[in-house]
């Protein structure tokens, strides 16, 4: 579990998780799905779709309980959340779960990314069609990066939202809309 929380909001390297604890990539592979069974972790897959470019295949993995991902991670406090190079993967762990409260039941959830940077957090679909798309960032005045973009148009995505922790909702350019988490979900349910 500790090593899984080290991992939280990145792409998993079965092959590297085997190494570090010594067992072999099915066994490491068998120990997270537990996890995932047990609703202690969710594996985020990646959109792969497009045989076109370089795609990552290999899932995210995100704690359900960022209370206990801290915990794991020595954390103690807002004071020592904010100081750890893991707080911006707990809160995407955090908005991931809150969104997928949020959905029907048949909503997929994945995110987007290149071999060449090109990236988007989250990507939803309902009925074989872009619900939303949403790029995560823990900060009121957040930047998208030229990959951002390229994913976009690999993907179709004529909106992208960026997350914030804040309350404002305002445009960032003609297809981009930064909102608060709870706008968001407001969106997504209203």
């Amino acid at each position: 579990m500790m090593m899984l929380a080290s991992l939280n909001g990145a792409i998993v390297n079965y092959s590297t998780l085997a190494k570090s604890l010594g067992l072999s990539m099915p066994t490491v592979k068998t120990y997270t799905g537990y996890f995932v069974n047990a609703f202690l972790v969710t594996e985020l897959p990646s959109w792969h779709i497009n045989v076109k470019k370089r795609l990552v295949k290999s899932p995210k993995i995100y704690f359900r309980d960022t209370g206990m991902l801290h915990y794991l991670l020595g954390i103690k406090g807002m004071e020592g959340l904010y100081g750890n190079i893991a707080v911006g993967s707990s809160w995407e762990s955090f908005v991931v779960h809150q969104v997928k409260a949020v959905l029907h039941i048949d909503d997929e959830l994945y995110f987007y990314r290149t071999q060449d940077g090109a990236e988007i957090d989250l990507l939803i679909r309902r009925e074989n069609r872009w619900l939303a798309a949403a790029e995560i960032k823990l900060s009121l005045s957040p930047r998208l990066t030229k990959g951002t973009y390229i994913a976009m148009e690999d993907l179709g995505i004529d909106k992208l939202h960026i997350i914030t922790p804040g309350e404002d909702s305002y445009v960032y350019d003609s297809k981009v809309q930064v909102v608060g988490l709870r706008g968001f979900l407001e969106k997504l349910v209203g």
